[in-house]
């Protein structure tokens, strides 16, 4: 496993093979049924945003409720889930606004992403350390480039118990050296979902939103019976899973304010929404937050909704894990990314 892949594809979500070629033509598939104008429209976008690798974070807040209308169409009811739906769909019409900035040839898509890890020992006495890092990619087209990571603080421990532990495992270096390295062209480098694109697949990625509903619920199906511990998830908290994979790599990669927004119009009707209300972001940026439960964790989004960015994505364990999500876990923060940059840049240099 790549260390880039530690946020979101820990061992819940391996690698899935199949769901990248299935997705795209699946999408390519409903492209072609679409009017001549909406497809000339897809042709022009490009990106411009915010968020690193494979992460995506994922994501993480304090509890659950339901939403305004389901992936399956049905409705449900109530305020909050009202005013959580209206921030995805208000974060969605902000997005879309923003102009076409695509991927000139030549030039690199950069993202800067802040990280913060709860980590667990693999040996006895077990214990539990956080570290925090910084990522930053630079990759052109074709996928070559550069990727950094690099620590940003002392690794710390969550208890004092877990500092005695360490102490009586010998106080063992935790610190993760700084990684510098050289990005070699691949045919797919474009992180989406849980495989990666081309950069030409992401131009050609279709926005109607029936589509991707229709797709996604194929896609959630699919890794609900491949991935471990995705088993025990019910069909609605596999679709927002998958969905906000989607969400987070679509704001890491090189895609259309489009797409951007219809995965936030999607959001809008995952079963269980949850409005957080106004969140400080990691980096001390405002912006509002929501939240939806998943199994034992809780995946939260902070959005701008002024802007449409996405600022943050937390997971937070809940429980003593089940299945094999995550196991032994103590309840808390176990990940955040937060999305400080994105967008086109010269060089491959800080």
């Amino acid at each position: 496993m790549k260390r880039s892949d530690v946020i979101e594809r820990t061992a819940d979500e391996p690698e899935t093979g199949r769901f990248v070629g299935e997705l795209g033509d699946a999408l390519e598939r409903h492209a072609r049924t679409l009017p001549g104008p909406r497809r000339a429209d897809r042709r022009r976008w490009m990106p411009r945003v915010s968020r690193r690798l494979a992460l995506a974070a994922v994501v993480a807040a304090c509890a659950a409720v339901v939403l305004l209308v389901g992936l399956d169409g049905r409705r449900a009811s109530g305020p909050t889930t009202a005013s959580a739906a209206a921030v995805m769909h208000e974060s969605a019409d902000a997005v879309a606004a923003e102009a076409p900035a695509g991927l000139p040839a030549g030039a690199y898509w950069h993202n800067t992403i802040d990280v913060t890890r709860r980590e667990r020992s693999l040996d006895t006495p077990v214990f539990e350390y956080r570290t925090t890092e910084r990522w930053e990619t630079w990759r052109m087209r074709d996928g070559s480039g550069r990727e950094r990571v690099s620590p940003t603080g002392q690794v710390e421990f969550p208890t004092p118990a877990d500092r005695s532990a360490w102490a009586d495992a010998g106080s063992p270096d935790l610190t993760e050296p700084v990684s510098d390295r050289r990005l070699k062209a691949t045919p797919r480098p474009f992180v989406f979902g849980s495989e990666s694109l081309s950069y030409a697949e992401l131009q050609a990625l279709p926005t109607d939103r029936h589509a991707l509903r229709e797709v996604l619920g194929d896609a959630a199906e699919r890794q609900r019976a491949a991935v471990p511990g995705m088993g025990a998830f019910d069909a609605d908290e596999a679709r927002a899973y998958v969905l906000l994979a989607l969400i987070r790599d679509g704001f890491t990669a090189p895609v259309s304010p489009e797409l951007r927004a219809t995965l936030y119009q999607l959001m809008a009707e995952v079963r269980g929404l949850r409005l957080e209300g106004e969140m400080t972001d990691d980096a001390g940026r405002s912006g509002t937050g929501v939240s939806v439960v998943i199994g034992d964790i809780r995946l939260v989004l902070i959005v701008d909704r002024a802007t449409g960015a996405l600022l943050e994505t937390r997971r937070i364990v809940l429980r003593p894990m089940r299945g094999d999500q995550f196991v032994n876990f103590r309840p808390g923060l176990l990940n955040r990314a937060t999305y400080v940059e994105s967008g086109v840049s010269a060089s491959a240099k800080p």
